[in-house]
């Protein structure tokens, strides 16, 4: 399976992105992400959607 991190933003103790993975039977799935991070910049929470090939 592979994974690429595109469109990563950070600001305001807040992180943002999309993961693009793909299957080795070219499955592709699409994850957009945000997250607050806490004061040692570690995600404290996230929210994500993901939407599969079908």
């Amino acid at each position: 399976m592979t994974h690429h991190l595109e469109r990563p933003v950070v600001a305001d103790g807040r992180l943002a992105f999309t993961e693009a993975c793909r299957y080795p039977d070219g499955t592709g799935v699409l994850c957009m992400a945000t997250a607050d991070l806490d004061d040692a910049g570690k995600i404290a929470r996230q929210v994500a959607v993901t939407a599969w090939d079908e």
